[in-house]
């Protein structure tokens, strides 16, 4: 409790003191991929997911600099090439960017992504087996790029690929894989709703 009141101590500060800054809303469209070193012909599949979250975005005065706060939830995961297999894992995550303005409608960004896997589940078709306690790591941290295009004053609309950094799981004995991180790549809109 005490962390999430200093962040939102710190976001007030920092948006304060920006030039320009604006909170919205993201929603978008995701293909999440397992990756690791596969010992099987099993294939790992994306599979199409969603995502959700808030952005508070600032610009630093006179700089073609940013900061983005994106507070959320994202679905990971993959599909087997078999019928028994369709990793669903559910992630709170918060991706810090950096932002670079070439333009005044383009946004480029870079950053770190740190998301804590709440829920995960096998969905198989018949069942679903829940999987939370079977991953070692519940903590996870990618590296992320993307772009924004500023399509109208309240409308914004992103590409964005973000790559593991940090390992979910040391082996999967099903699978046949080991050292297994997530990856995904997204496009998504944001509503800003305060300017």
């Amino acid at each position: 409790m005490k962390a999430l009141i200093s962040c939102l101590f710190i976001l007030t500060l920092y948006s304060v003191s920006a030039q320009e800054s604006y909170f919205g809303i993201k929603t978008g469209y995701a293909m999440p991929q397992m990756n690791g070193n596969n010992e099987s012909t099993i294939d790992m599949e994306s599979f199409h997911s969603s995502t959700f979250g808030l952005v508070i975005c600032s610009e630093f005065d006179n700089s073609p600099l940013g900061l983005t706060f994106e507070p959320g939830y994202v679905l990971k995961g993959g599909n087997a090439n078999t019928d028994s297999v369709n990793y669903r894992l559910h992630y709170a995550n918060m991706p810090v960017l950096i932002d670079y303005y070439p333009l005044s409608f383009v946004k480029l960004n870079a950053g770190l992504e740190p998301a804590f896997l709440m829920q995960a589940q096998n969905t198989y078709p018949e069942e679903h087996v829940k999987l939370l306690d079977d991953f070692d790591k519940r903590f996870e941290l990618s590296a992320t790029l993307g772009v924004s295009l500023s399509i109208s004053y309240f409308l914004d609309v992103n590409f964005r690929y973000s790559k593991g950094l940090t390992k979910i799981r040391e082996y999967d004995a099903y699978l046949q894989m080991s050292d297994i991180s997530n990856d995904y790549t997204q496009i998504s809109l944001t509503w800003k709703i305060a300017n």
